[in-house]
């Protein structure tokens, strides 16, 4: 977008104005997923404008907004004059937001509906700019899936961009406090705090902690540049230190500006090197420092496939130059493999807590958040279990969320059964294999006896000695709780 785009941006009576129309027209979520087919506006395809063309094609001023501002096709001079009414068009030809092209009118902007909220953002459509500003993807909507929505008093979205974080912050949180390096960034999240009329946000211009001095907060979310590239093309990409200490830096960083029971949710990139193991290095990171630690992985990429992924999505496919260059910088650095994930980080007075890494979470749905907070609960009994008697001589009942998917073939006599998993329905995508055993224990506990007492039962109905079993069942049940399927009873 041209630098005069500024003026549209730093005009407080133009996001009022707006916000006004987008009411007036029905201009959210729910009414432009179903005019576009119920699609999901968040992951649009290029390759299906011929399809939200036809379908936006009344010409009500629904639509003509729907193609400025999602689709970002041109409209006639007379649909945006009447979509747009009473804003003066004239004016905001002139400050840059919107531009005369073939004749007809485009907008420079996209301003999309999100989770309630509204929010202008750089279109992603052609080459980035350095100073360019995305709009909800897939990490920032994940970190906002997996947000806690519990009341909180003081709120820091670090690296905000376009504020997909801050403004669902100012939901549930006292006060909000929205920082970022990049100007740009600041103005459209600016903006889009007074086009969804939330009063309880701060701006701040500066880098990483720098702008809040030493102040405390209770929520902390990050979504910060965290590519471990070999330079720095894209603010909003590029994490600039080497391999992946910038996050380590954040990381060291947070305690002094989390208070006691605070919680820090970051996305995050972190290398896996060929001298350790990733899953200690990581635990050396947090391992004097005052957090309980939960780390959601999601994926994992060899280096060629994320040098190769990273340039494909953000530069030029195929540049076999620029490959070849983040090939060597990775190799320098001894990095054979990247993991993509959320760290998730609870405050604690003193010392350091107990360390979870949870693997192959694929997404983060929404609503994911509940499934934090409690899973930070279920951690929390575990590690204050001294002995494995002490977990055996707890009451369970299963979570209302678990269901059981089983998978049967023919067999001589009838069916037999030959996978079974449980599922979390709803939030985190929880999944665990387990036998018929298991699920015929699982199936007797509800809550008014202790687990010892259920396996002695179970073991003496079936005829068989569990004692050499205890090792399995203690491991599983620990892992069942760990994934929110059991419960304590108490």
């Amino acid at each position: 977008m041209p630098a005069e785009g500024a003026a549209f941006l730093a005009d407080e009576s133009a996001a009022e104005q707006l916000r006004g129309v987008f009411a007036e027209h029905g201009y959210d979520e729910r009414r432009v997923r179903e005019r576009l087919g119920g699609t999901d506006i968040n992951r649009l395809s290029q390759k299906s404008l011929p399809r939200f063309l036809a379908l936006t094609s009344e010409g009500a001023p629904l639509d003509i907004l729907i193609r400025l501002f999602v689709l970002r096709v041109c409209v006639s001079e007379a649909e945006a004059v009447r979509a747009l009414s009473p804003i003066d068009l004239v004016s905001w030809i002139g400050n840059g937001v919107l531009v005369f092209r073939d004749e007809c009118i485009q907008s420079l902007i996209r301003i999309r509906p999100f989770a309630g909220r509204l929010l202008a953002f750089d279109p992603s459509d052609s080459t980035f700019r350095f100073d360019h500003v995305l709009g909800p993807g897939r990490a920032s909507i994940e970190l906002h899936n997996a947000t806690m929505r519990i009341p909180f008093g003081r709120a820091l979205d670090l690296g905000t961009g376009c504020g997909v974080q801050g403004l669902g912050c100012a939901l549930h949180c006292g006060q909000v406090v929205c920082t970022d390096v990049n100007p740009r960034a600041l103005a459209l999240a600016k903006f889009n705090s007074r086009l969804n009329g939330a009063a309880n946000i701060e701006f701040r211009s500066g880098s990483l902690f720098e702008p809040v001095g030493s102040e405390i907060f209770n929520l902390i979310l990050m979504n910060m540049p965290y590519a471990i590239s070999p330079d720095v093309r894209f603010l909003f990409r590029d994490a600039g230190d080497g391999g992946d200490e910038f996050l380590q830096r954040l990381i060291r960083e947070a305690p002094a500006h989390l208070a006691p029971g605070g919680f820090c949710l970051m996305t995050a990139q972190w290398a896996q090197t060929d001298d350790e193991p990733w899953r200690a290095r990581l635990w050396k990171w947090f391992r004097e420092l005052p957090f309980d630690v939960w780390i959601l992985r999601q994926s994992t990429q060899t280096a060629a496939s994320y040098a190769e992924n990273w340039i494909a999505e953000t530069e030029r496919p195929g540049d076999a130059k620029r490959w070849q260059d983040w090939m060597e910088y990775l190799h320098r650095l001894h990095i054979e493999a990247i993991h993509t994930g959320i760290i998730c980080l609870r405050r604690r007075e003193r010392g350091a807590g107990w360390f979870s890494i949870t693997d192959d979470i694929a997404t983060i749905p929404p609503g994911s958040g509940d499934d934090l907070l409690a899973g930070f609960g279920l951690r929390d009994f575990l590690s204050a279990l001294r002995n494995d008697v002490e977990l055996l001589n707890h009451s369970y009942r299963v979570s209302p969320k678990t269901r059981i998917s089983q998978t049967s073939e023919p067999a001589e006599r009838g069916w037999r059964t030959t996978k079974i998993i449980l599922r979390n329905h709803g939030g985190l995508p929880f999944a665990c294999k387990i036998d018929g055993h298991v699920l015929a224990l699982i199936l007797k506990l509800n809550g008014t006896q202790t687990l010892d007492e259920v396996i002695d039962q179970f073991a003496s109905d079936a005829q068989i000695d569990w004692a050499p079993l205890t090792e399995h069942v203690v491991s599983m049940a620990r892992s069942l709780i760990e994934q929110g399927f059991l419960l304590p009873a108490t």
